[in-house]
């Protein structure tokens, strides 16, 4: 049987995601960039599709979508590093916090997109396997309380939208309790009710993107899985195809940022003028519309006035001193997210 093909559709000039605008790829030309994009992980994902080619083909997908914001070339990690960790940094920094204190927040709040060992560590905070995606467990204890926080949607409560009041509660518990690794995750989950707003943890129609003869429509209905990496991209205009309306993420991320600030200030009990703020706004706005990560990036450092902060530095060292006190920390955001969410459907609609 022949093989569906993968479009991509012209936008606009940002809204280019894995291609060129325009471009169609079929499953053979899928296949290859399975090693590129991920980086050798493990992804179990050639469970459906239309012959061996078709399967291909879903392999890659699932591999570019090894994890949330993680879908394009090495080197450009979406609102990964780039914001979850340089922009929090830098806030935090701008929020009177310490170089140390800083970089733990922003750590912890990174490294939430890469806490995976939960047969060791007996809690995970991401999900690195599609398939496991479709898992409910998966999408109860993982991806809704870290990722898709509900917001305040009635006709459809597990919506995730942007600083909800579900979200406000997790964050002023995290920033009562003085806990820098819990301040740092809960800061994810509140920084992706705006780049994941209009998506549900759960597998759910609503979620659907396209229809089903686009070969993107055979990955789970589950979170933002079809549009891959787009909505996590700061820099990136695109459109919703259940809305057909117009997403700039430049605005999503500068209101995210700003959200954080006010969060780090809260719990930092810094009482910076309005003016920080406006200053800082005006900087970020600039470097969100910059489209090379590495640019990006380096912006970020200089604005946090420490040129020389590198994440996967950070990183090697906080593994080795930080990583029970981040498992701790996790355990108490999970244990709160339970309680946040009472009074929502036991299972939401499919």
């Amino acid at each position: 049987m022949s093989c569906l093909p993968l479009r991509f559709h012209k936008s606009d000039r940002h809204d280019r995601g894995l291609a060129n605008n325009g471009m169609q790829l079929d499953a053979r030309s899928l296949a290859p960039l399975m090693p590129t994009f991920c980086e050798g992980e493990n992804n179990e994902t050639g469970k459906r599709g239309c012959g061996s080619q078709a399967s291909s083909a879903v392999d890659a997908l699932g591999a570019l979508v090894c994890r949330p914001g993680r879908l394009q070339p090495k080197g450009e990690n979406a609102m990964q590093k780039d914001f979850h960790f340089y922009v929090t940094y830098a806030l935090a920094r701008k929020a009177g916090y310490s170089a140390g204190d800083a970089a733990t927040i922003a750590w912890a709040d990174e490294y939430t997109d890469r806490q995976t060992d939960e047969d060791i560590y007996e809690i995970q905070t991401q999900c690195p396997k599609i398939d496991r995606w479709d898992d409910p467990q998966i999408q109860l204890t993982v991806l809704v309380p870290f990722h898709f926080i509900p917001g305040d949607d009635e006709e459809w409560p597990w919506k995730t939208t942007q600083n909800s009041p579900r979200v406000q509660k997790l964050i002023k518990a995290a920033e009562e309790s003085q806990d820098l690794c819990r301040l740092g995750i809960t800061l994810h989950a509140l920084q992706d009710t705006f780049s994941h707003q209009g998506f549900s943890g759960w597998r759910e129609k609503r979620n659907s993107c396209y229809p089903w003869y686009y070969l993107k429509s055979l990955l789970p209905n589950v979170g933002h899985t079809e549009m891959l990496a787009m909505p996590d991209m700061v820099d990136r205009v695109w459109h919703d195809p259940r809305t057909n309306k117009k997403i700039d993420n430049r605005r999503r991320a500068l209101a995210a940022a700003e959200a954080t600030f006010k969060s780090l200030l809260r719990a930092r009990g810094n009482g910076a003028s309005a003016a920080t703020w406006t200053s800082l706004k005006k900087k970020l706005r600039a470097i969100f519309k910059l489209e090379d990560y590495n640019t990006r990036k380096s912006e970020l450092r200089k604005l946090s006035g420490n040129p020389n902060i590198d994440y996967v530095k950070t990183d090697k060292r906080f593994r080795k001193r930080k990583k029970a006190a981040f498992v701790r920390a996790a355990s108490a955001h999970l244990s709160a997210t339970v309680i946040t969410f009472e009074g929502l459907p036991r299972v939401p609609p499919s």
